[in-house]
């Protein structure tokens, strides 16, 4: 959260809000699909292995969101630095 926070400094309220929620989101996605299973016959002994498969698609998504925000971040640094710089006549 601390990025997100860095990003958004005038709306640190809206930033952990959001956060919250996605998190409150995340909660209510796995219930729904723990019930979801139960519902399809799979035990309550089963649920920790649908959690474990699920781990690694978590890991992916997360890896390529950062790798994605880095690329644009270091794009963005690139274009600023490089942009023409505009001077003034100062007499």
């Amino acid at each position: 959260m601390g990025r997100a926070l860095a990003a958004a400094p005038a709306a640190p309220t809206l930033v952990t809000a959001i956060s919250a929620s996605a998190f409150n989101l995340g909660v209510a996605g796995g219930s729904q699909l723990g019930r979801q299973a139960l519902t399809f016959g799979l035990t309550l002994t089963d649920l920790p292995w649908i959690g474990a498969l699920l781990a690694p698609g978590a890991v992916l998504l997360a890896t390529a969101t950062a790798t994605a925000t880095a690329t644009a971040a270091t794009t963005t640094a690139t274009a600023t630095a490089t942009a023409p710089q505009h001077r003034t006549n100062q007499q």
